[in-house]
């Protein structure tokens, strides 16, 4: 975990819009919630969620005890966006909603050193496609807002 978020610190800032919330001592967690079942061979995470200032991880996974493997896939949230996105119209071509600040990781091999596979990079080489499809898509969740507004007031 600390190598993971040693490597998602170096993520340009222009590209998350601010940083991880990680420094030399670590990232400081508010909450976390792990469901864990295990015996002597294997640990089986089937969840959890680590929430800072700055981002959600979340995932599950496998842990081998006997062959020292690991085997977990990752998702991490940012909310790094969300200050932008709170800026009328702007904000939501440039930052999206907060569905869309997420990518994934695939942590497996050896426990002692694992092989971390990211979607970063792809994720980042979309975002220029995505703030064009958010421009071109504007004017139908404006549509789409208004009549939710009014469907609601009926």
């Amino acid at each position: 975990l600390n190598n993971l978020l040693a490597f998602v610190n170096t993520i340009p800032s222009l590209a998350t819009f601010s940083q991880a919330g990680y420094s030399k001592n670590g990232m400081e967690i508010k909450k976390a919630i792990m469901n864990v079942t295990g015996s002597e061979d294997d640990i089986k995470i089937t969840s959890f969620e680590a929430n800072s200032g700055t981002l959600t991880l979340s995932g599950n996974g496998d842990i081998d005890l006997v062959s020292n493997s690991v085997d977990v896939n990752m998702s991490m949230k940012t909310k790094a966006g969300n200050t932008l996105s709170k800026v009328p119209l702007i904000g939501y071509i440039l930052a999206g909603d907060e569905s869309e600040q997420f990518t994934t990781f695939k942590i497996d091999g050896d426990l002692r050193d694992p092989t971390v596979t990211s979607n970063v990079l792809k994720d980042i080489a979309f975002i220029p496609l995505d703030i064009v499809r958010r421009t071109i898509m504007l004017p139908y969740n404006i549509l789409k807002q208004l009549e939710d507004i009014n469907s609601s007031k009926e």
